[in-house]
């Protein structure tokens, strides 16, 4: 848990149970044991805080309230044992259409079925079209050829033989379990809208809850009679789900930043709308006094003050704001120059593999006296300058200067044979420092002179 989470009517909170455990945790095992043997915790420990948090400004309705349990963290930590203890019978308890809860299970499972069922729905065809396809079907009559008799005709009559299926090419599927958001599947008639009234009704008698109709919706396939529509919304009670409610399984009309959660966990969305939704979520957030459309300004303090607390709006009104826009970039924060090098890269995958313990040494792994540097392990260190002083003695000097200006300033004084060779030389120390590192195995001047000339 995490420690700054709400506490429950105890006022603690996860922290502080993790910040004293040497001192409550006995006492905690204790507590925990103790509802393993009787089955009974004590009264007080399972009393739960109901939060209302408003959804709007002016609320007129509980469905305007969104409810936030608060229970003790006793109580979890308990609760979590139990939860864990019933790991390998819980998928013999919660229904196979349940998608939450059970270990290899996702909800975007059942997300994806959903979204598959509903676009068949959505692309059923009229009638017009049914009847053009069962004209062809119902009109055929078969003539039985045999030794060159005739018999016939015959004239089917039993159809053709179908699925269990919500829509044509639709997955057989008669229900979807989510966490707490079922989907019901059913022919759209008013037998089956009784029998969907008589389960829901089942369904509350046997678990003291009762269904929200007003928030729950009907989708029909776009060839259902008007007039049997309204019968089944007289039968159930329920609005219909439009195009601006819930289709495919997801809200039409969500807040943009909730919509990563579940339809790009599932689905791989176009690059071109992933740019689309920044940029609505930017002129949301940013949002300036000439611009349209819907938005924070900042520099409107009757708003910064209704959206945040007294302390908040404060702050957020004393930052001091750019008005020239310029074009953004990408700094790289290991130069003081803001370009990209390969050393500063090295040193800050050296330091982020320290701060988690990695024990990595910065000492020259060949002659392990002084700190090692691409100068140091190319040029100054003492096996390198054994090598060099093998292979070309008369070099210059590279005090205090960087390796590409060290080639750059003996280039110059050399012919094309004699730089390359300094070129393989570099790259042969490299090697052999790279095998004794790695793989253990050590060289000499004369060996790495001998390779730089293959």
């Amino acid at each position: 848990m995490h420690p700054d989470k709400a506490p429950g009517p105890d006022g603690m909170g996860p922290g502080f149970y993790q910040q004293h455990w040497d001192i409550v945790g006995s006492h905690i095992v204790k507590l925990v044991t103790d509802f393993f043997d009787t089955g009974v915790f004590p009264q007080e420990l399972n009393n739960t805080n109901l939060v209302l948090i408003p959804k709007k400004k002016n609320f007129s309705s509980m469905g305007d309230l969104r409810l936030i349990a608060l229970c003790n963290v006793l109580y979890k930590i308990g609760s979590k044992f139990l939860a864990n203890r019933m790991h390998n019978m819980i998928v013999l308890v919660i229904s196979e259409t349940q998608s939450a809860f059970i270990l290899g299970c996702l909800i975007s499972d059942n997300i994806m079925v959903a979204f598959d069922v509903m676009h068949y729905l959505k692309r059923k065809r009229r009638e017009r079209w049914v009847n053009l396809i069962m004209a062809c079907v119902t009109s055929v009559r078969y003539t039985i050829m045999h030794n060159n008799h005739v018999m016939g005709p015959i004239i089917p009559t039993r159809g053709i033989r179908q699925g269990c299926r919500v829509a044509n090419g639709a997955p057989s599927i008669s229900h979807m379990l989510f966490a707490d958001d079922s989907y019901l599947f059913c022919q759209a008639s008013s037998g089956a809208a009784l029998n969907i009234c008589t389960l829901l009704h089942f369904f509350e008698m046997a678990s003291g809850q009762k269904v929200n109709v007003t928030k729950s919706s009907i989708f029909f396939s776009p060839n259902t009679d008007s007039l049997l529509k309204n019968e089944i919304f007289s039968t159930l009670g329920m609005p219909k789900a439009d195009e601006h409610s819930l289709y495919l399984g997801l809200p039409n009309i969500i807040v943009i930043q909730s919509l990563p959660t579940y339809a790009m966990s599932v689905f791989l969305i176009p690059h071109k709308i992933y740019t689309e939704i920044e940029t609505l979520m930017a002129n949301f957030w940013w949002k300036t006094t000439s611009s349209k459309g819907n938005g924070i300004i900042w520099m409107d303090h009757e708003i910064v003050h209704d959206m945040f607390n007294s302390r908040d709006a404060s702050l957020i009104l004393g930052l001091p704001l750019c008005f020239s826009a310029g074009e953004d970039c990408w700094p790289w924060i290991g130069e003081s120059t803001v370009h990209f090098s390969v050393k500063s890269a090295y040193n800050l995958l050296q330091q982020s593999l320290v701060t988690k313990h990695v024990n990595i040494s910065s000492v020259c792994a060949v002659c392990k006296s002084e700190p090692e540097s691409i100068p140091h392990a190319l040029i100054s260190c003492v096996f390198a300058q054994s090598c060099w002083q093998y292979a070309h003695p008369s070099l210059n000097n590279a005090d205090n200067t960087t390796v590409g200006t060290w080639l750059y300033n003996n280039f110059l004084v050399t012919n094309i044979d004699t730089s390359c060779r300094i070129s393989m030389l570099c790259w042969a120390i490299w090697k052999a420092r790279n095998n004794l590192v790695w793989d253990k195995k050590p060289s000499t001047p004369q060996q790495v002179a001998s390779l730089a000339l293959v």
